[in-house]
């Protein structure tokens, strides 16, 4: 497969999200932007990068290589299962990465990623050191699969609010270190936290001692906001349509039924 001599003119995937990136690259100081200006999928630049699957690993690394630049808005990976050591690190205007399929990210995969505002991936397993630090806009990840953590692999992220972690059993040195906006981890499982591996929040876990350091307590019903999106208000609202509807269909049987009568 031949790699295209001007990539640049073909990485255009997403609408610039962020003005101010273009104009003083100074980071955005609200992380709480309207989500639908990340995630236009169906717009016409949209580029899916699956013909990484086709190419060598020296051909992979270097389309990588090319692709990793300040033009880079976002990544769609269809069946890469690692992201590599540094791969997309200061990539300054990435907005989302979906990899279905991504089971592992290297140290440094996503650092310095600062607009960086969703990972997608329900199979993600290992997180690397510094994997998404300084990440400080990231509010949308799913890790209920990972496993494995690295120090310093949230460090930074201001953005994060409310943490699952069903699965770990220690969370490492520095791991959320400086995540200003985190208010809360909950994982049942977890038995120790090393040293500043968070600052005084609240922690949800059957097999943990309350100290100086964070609490340990009953999980903290709050609306979560991410990305302008309040997700129990979401699911009740979508619960009280889904009723509605069940009920219009109800009545609109009934008055079928009584015509007929």
């Amino acid at each position: 497969l031949d790699i295209p001599q001007n990539l640049n003119e073909q990485i255009q995937i997403s609408a610039d999200s962020s003005w101010q990136v273009k104009q003083n690259r100074k980071i955005c100081t609200d992380p709480y932007e309207p989500a639908e200006t990340y995630f236009d999928l169906i717009s016409e630049n949209r580029m899916l990068v699956d013909k990484l699957i086709r190419l060598g690993r020296a051909e992979k690394q270097q389309l990588l290589s090319q692709l990793t630049n300040n033009n880079l808005k976002g990544v769609i990976l269809t069946r890469e299962k690692i992201i590599k050591q540094s791969a997309f690190v200061r990539s300054y205007n990435l907005n989302f990465f979906i990899g279905p399929n991504v089971e592992e990210v290297e140290s440094s995969g996503f650092s310095e990623c600062y607009f960086l505002r969703s990972f997608y991936s329900k199979q993600l397993k290992i997180i690397g050191n510094n994997s998404f630090q300084y990440c400080n806009s990231l509010s949308m990840i799913d890790l209920s699969n990972v496993e494995v953590l690295g120090q310093f692999s949230f460090a930074d992220c201001y953005s994060l609010v409310n943490v699952r972690l069903p699965k770990i059993k220690k969370i490492p040195k520095y791991c959320f270190s400086n995540a200003k906006g985190l208010k809360q981890i909950i994982g049942e499982n977890i038995e120790a936290l090393e040293v500043y591996a968070c600052q005084s929040i609240n922690i949800v876990s059957n097999k943990l001692q309350a100290t100086e350091k964070y609490t340990v307590g009953k999980e903290i019903k709050f609306q979560e906001i991410l990305g302008n999106e309040f997700r129990e208000r979401s699911i009740f609202i979508g619960l009280v349509r889904k009723a509605q509807g069940k009920m219009s269909l109800a009545l609109t049987c009934q008055k079928t039924y009584e015509a007929i009568k």
